[in-house]
């Protein structure tokens, strides 16, 4: 189930899980959590993520996430991908499928724009 009015008074938060509108496609909606905020710099290193120079590791209730760079990924070869360090834009949201070494995510195609983030995910 989607909120759709979770966003109208204040902005997502890290670890959301957000409905949105993907910058190359429209008219479909894909499910993603947000990883950075706008201003904040990723960068990638060797099996990793950082965000602000700090390895970006899920709350310990999160369990069976782990964010990796596109060099462990099974999207290594994608033929776009953000350069670094990455500075997410004002009013966007860095978003990163859970299952990142199989995920199309802002590591390809960078932020999302707050305007194409269409609500939260509900939890169970």
């Amino acid at each position: 189930m989607i909120n759709y009015a979770a966003y109208s008074g204040s902005p997502p938060k890290r670890w959301d899980i957000v409905a949105f509108e993907p910058p190359q496609k429209s008219n479909e909606m894909w499910v993603m959590r947000v990883a950075a905020l706008p201003g904040e710099t990723v960068t990638f290193a060797t099996n990793r993520v950082t965000v602000n120079g700090v390895q970006l590791t899920p709350p310990a209730h999160m369990t069976n996430i782990t964010y990796v760079s596109l060099d462990h990924s099974a999207l290594r070869f994608a033929s776009r991908q953000v350069s670094e360090p990455y500075v997410v834009p004002p009013e966007s949201f860095f978003l990163l499928g859970d299952n990142s070494t199989n995920s199309n995510d802002s590591r390809m195609w960078g932020a999302v724009h707050r305007t194409n983030i269409i609500g939260r995910v509900k939890s169970r």
